[in-house]
């Protein structure tokens, strides 16, 4: 049995909105040259637009979004005016190398715990999941009081919406790149060094970079011909350059429209996903 997207009453709206933020800041370009390849995931997230992760889920727990504190950047801090499209912003050369060490780090990881919470104006959403490298991943989301699962194994999805397993047509590199948002890390110029933090008792180094808008229109929460900003403010483990978290938001009109908060946790840890019976 195959299941379709475009089924009646599935609209798959919550990672539809990540794949446009990840596809405006993968635009956005970096003037920061990674030391490993640059991960496919970002590329691959931006080629399908429309395939989402879960269903859409009613708002149950909605809650107001909540601008982040203003950066206090060392060195030559990135624009974030809402007006226009500003000049090109310099990195700060300290920020750089732990930005380039943390996504090599990610990347030599065979297997992670992640949980992605989306934020607008009207409700919040949680997805949560395991990756083991290269191409398997697991994936639970709340919908209401039942929960929706896939499983991508290779090429192949598996979803089980409380019926049972059957296979789905939807990209599975679009769904791998959903475990793999740090890979913007490096997708904006500017990226600048906030300063030393403390993170669920572990020390981090806070990085930001941000982007300005002409017209919002394509992004989430976003109004046509309204000006904007995009933010990636991320949290890098000095002991091991781990990233921790990254938070990607989205502003128009001098308020915050749209949020992304991912968590990194349990790296390395053994893991075994398997292709389920449909």
């Amino acid at each position: 049995m195959m299941v379709r997207v475009g089924m009646a009453n599935h609209h798959w709206t919550a990672v539809a909105a990540i794949a446009l933020l990840v596809a405006l800041l993968a635009g956005c370009g970096s003037d920061s040259t990674p030391v490993v390849s640059t991960p496919t995931p970002a590329a691959a997230l931006t080629t399908t637009v429309g395939v989402i992760l879960s269903p859409s889920i009613v708002a149950t727990n909605p809650k107001p979004l909540v601008s982040p504190p203003p950066p206090a950047p060392i060195g030559n801090p990135s624009p974030t005016s809402l007006s226009a499209a500003g000049p090109t912003p310099t990195s700060d050369p300290r920020a750089v190398p732990i930005a380039q060490a943390a996504v090599a780090q990610m990347q030599s990881y065979k297997s992670y715990h992640f949980t992605v919470v989306t934020t607008d104006t009207s409700q919040t959403t949680t997805i949560t999941g395991d990756y083991v490298a290269p191409d398997r991943l697991s994936v639970q989301t709340a919908l209401g009081g039942s929960t929706v699962q896939q499983i991508i194994i290779g090429s192949d999805v598996y979803l089980n919406s409380g019926s049972g397993w059957a296979k789905s047509d939807v990209d599975a590199s679009t769904l791998l790149a959903l475990a793999k948002l740090w890979s913007m890390l490096l997708a904006v110029n500017g990226v600048t060094l906030v300063g030393d933090e403390q993170l669920g008792g572990t020390a981090v180094t806070h990085l930001r970079a941000s982007a300005t808008v002409a017209d919002t229109a394509s992004i989430p929460g976003g109004q046509p011909g309204q000006a904007g900003s995009l933010l990636v403010d991320s949290w890098v483990s000095k002991r091991d350059n781990a990233v921790l978290r990254i938070n990607l938001t989205t502003s128009v009109g001098g308020q915050v429209a749209y949020q992304v908060e991912a968590n990194y946790s349990d790296f390395n840890k053994q893991v075994t996903i398997t292709a389920p019976t449909p």
